[in-house]
């Protein structure tokens, strides 16, 4: 199931030039379906562009080389693997811009089978930001998030994490993750209704 979560169009890596991100909730760790997500050098993208074949309308395209994420020999970090069977880890990923060092944009990873708040299938979402080189360490994505958004601790099977997207304005960078089932916390709560939560957070600001 990779490419069920997707998104572009900012840069993480800090190059300059806008990345994707890609989903794959069925990745396995050790025959472990515990889900990834892979970031996509927008560099590397456009180093393949001489390779691109235009479409023309009513002719099926040849056959051609199909690429890897990224590019041979490289060792920066550009897979995040979740930890837990079964949670739909990578089912939805957004890039939320201006939270990351020097301004860079984050990944967020909504996972909506999870138990982040240890409640059953609550779900919840995180948010993944890109280390530059430094030294003998090539850099790339940090292996634990910066921030975990948790689900609903009072309702199993919200499903936390069933989308994510995210928007930037001038001083902060807004979040939004959806709750397919979640519920609201009012005094006669509907069921299985579905929630959204916005989490705000400021820009990056250089110390």
């Amino acid at each position: 199931h990779v490419g069920q979560g997707l998104d572009g169009g900012d840069d993480v890596d800090g190059d300059g030039i806008p990345d994707m991100a890609v989903g794959g909730w069925e990745h396995r760790v050790n025959a472990v379906a515990t889900g990834g997500v892979w970031l996509v050098s927008g560099a590397y993208i456009a180093s393949l562009q001489g390779q691109a074949i235009p479409a023309e309308t009513g002719v099926a395209p040849p056959e051609g080389e199909i690429q890897s994420f990224a590019p041979f020999g490289s060792t920066a970090r550009t897979l995040i693997e979740g930890d837990v069977a079964g949670e739909r880890f990578g089912y939805s990923v957004a890039l939320a811009p201006g939270i990351g060092p020097q301004g860079t944009a984050a990944i967020v990873v909504g996972r909506p089978l999870g138990a982040l708040s240890g409640t059953l299938r609550s779900g919840g979402a995180s948010i993944y930001i890109y280390e530059p080189a430094q030294g003998d360490d090539p850099g790339g994505l940090k292996t634990e998030p910066t921030w975990i958004l948790s689900g609903e601790s009072a309702h199993p099977e919200a499903h936390l994490g069933w989308s994510v997207d995210a928007i930037s304005t001038d001083s902060h960078t807004f979040i939004a993750v959806g709750a397919l089932y979640g519920e609201s916390d009012t005094p006669s709560p509907s069921v299985d209704t579905g929630s959204a939560y916005v989490l705000k957070l400021p820009l990056w600001e250089s110390p």
